[in-house]
């Protein structure tokens, strides 16, 4: 056995260091796309070739590495919890926290509407059954890809079957052809990557021995494959395809293994990161949108750089911090049920 292997999800001990640094690399990567997408929006930030290009490059990726985190965490709760058990635990951390902060940030940007880039309505935020809108849609489409994964993955075997990462890649390849369905798009887009996390589950011993090489030679054919799908972007072929899976799939790998290569020690910073990545999901636009408004409308302040790190500062620190406070001064006089909205850190869950 490695010296350093990680915990695998499976472990029934304390949360492994290394999905920690995972989480907090994905969630890094969602904030700094959504700073960079309002900083664009409202003007602040000239779209350069360069800012789009570290658009086009950071959402190459960093949602299907969720999707494949959130696959390999999956697996260790069917071993612990079976099929029942883990419908009831993951649909209860999904569903309340999509209703609750979906009509929350709705309304507050309804509200705002004149002082923020969005221009959202009543009828939209209360469409959310049926039409998942800003960073939401993942938590809704989380819940589907879940709900797919319990169909399909009924003991201990179909975890290690293929079967189920192949009807991914179907439905992924097949994506252009497939009905026009809100559904049918999220599970062929994501399904494929939740289901090799799951398969991969079983890997992470042998990942963990060759951390090193793998992320060496993830990074590399990483980067080759993101320049031939900007020049694929370039010539207007945007659509799923071989080429845009296999550089989000060298990415994960690249990035899952460096993960396991900062989880041989501690980083506390990243570690508290990756806990708190549903509470930084759900409230960091609202963190890094208000402090824009602040700066720029409160404060006179248009500096694109200044905009930048304050901003991606806050989409992560104050969710952090607010998410703490809630742990140590207001959970103890709340109802038990507000502990599903979301707020609680990732090494409080079971």
């Amino acid at each position: 056995m490695p010296r350093h292997l990680p915990h695998s999800p499976g472990d029934a001990g304390a949360r492994s260091r290394w999905a920690d640094h995972a989480r907090a690399i994905g969630i890094t990567l969602v904030v700094i796309g959504h700073v960079l997408r309002g900083l664009v929006q409202s003007g602040i930030l000239p779209p350069s070739p360069a800012v789009l290009l570290l658009d086009s490059v950071i959402y190459s990726f960093h949602m299907p590495l969720l999707f494949f985190v959130s696959g390999l965490l999956f697996a260790g709760s069917l071993a612990r919890h079976g099929r029942g058990g883990t419908f009831r635990g993951k649909l209860e951390r999904l569903i309340p926290p999509y209703l609750v902060w979906s009509l929350l940030q709705g309304s507050i940007e309804v509200m705002l509407a004149g002082a923020t880039n969005n221009r959202t309505g009543w009828a939209e935020v209360l469409a959310l059954l049926w039409q998942p809108r800003a960073q939401f849609w993942f938590l809704y489409a989380l819940a589907l890809v879940m709900l797919l994964a319990l169909l399909l993955y009924r003991d201990a075997a179909a975890r290690r079957s293929l079967a189920p990462p192949l009807l991914g890649l179907a439905l992924y390849l097949a994506a252009p052809w497939l009905p026009d369905n809100l559904y049918l798009d999220y599970l062929a887009g994501y399904f494929v990557f939740f289901a090799f996390g799951v398969w991969a589950e079983q890997a992470l011993p042998r990942l963990a021995a060759r951390a090193w090489p793998l992320t060496l030679w993830g990074l590399a054919v990483a980067a080759l494959l993101q320049v031939y799908v900007q020049l694929l972007l370039q010539a207007g072929d945007a659509g799923p395809g071989p080429a845009r899976l296999s550089l989000a799939a060298t990415a994960i790998l690249a990035t899952l293994a460096l993960s396991m290569l900062l989880g041989r020690r501690r980083h506390p910073w990243a570690e508290a990161v990756g806990r708190a990545s549903m509470p930084i999901f759900l409230m960091h636009i609202l963190a890094a949108s208000g402090l824009r408004v602040v700066l720029q409308r409160g404060l006179g302040l248009d500096d694109p750089a200044l905009h930048g790190v304050l901003g991606i500062a806050a989409g992560l620190a104050a969710p952090m911090l607010a998410a703490s406070l809630w742990a140590r001064h207001l959970a103890p006089a709340l109802p038990v049920w507000t502990a599903r909205l979301g707020w609680r850190l990732a090494a409080d869950r079971g």
